[in-house]
């Protein structure tokens, strides 16, 4: 490992900075876990669970997606988990379902 960065589980510390790779998990605006999944509520479901619990539970100073960095990390997990939330809750009321 280079001087400064550790590895703890899936996670990094870069000097005092907790930082997280999410690759495609969601990104901005429309996507969420759900959207990332193809609308598989199932298969999101257990997803947002792991997230919640793990990652926002480790409060991530940045988070590096698929599309960039955002430094303001805690706060884009709660936004991410919001969205991924309410497409959750739209799914199982029917709201937007074919």
């Amino acid at each position: 490992m280079a001087a400064g960065l550790v590895a703890t589980d899936e996670f990094f510390d870069l000097a005092v900075q907790r930082a997280a790779f999410t690759g495609g998990l969601g990104f901005e605006r429309e996507s969420d876990i759900v959207h990332r999944c193809w609308g598989d509520a199932e298969k999101a479901r257990p997803v947002v669970k792991a997230i919640r619990e793990k990652l926002l539970a480790w409060k991530p100073d940045m988070v590096f997606t698929g599309h960039g960095v955002r430094p303001n990390g805690t706060e884009w997990v709660e936004d991410l988990l919001r969205r991924s939330e309410e497409s959750l809750a739209k799914s199982a009321s029917g709201v937007g379902n074919k």
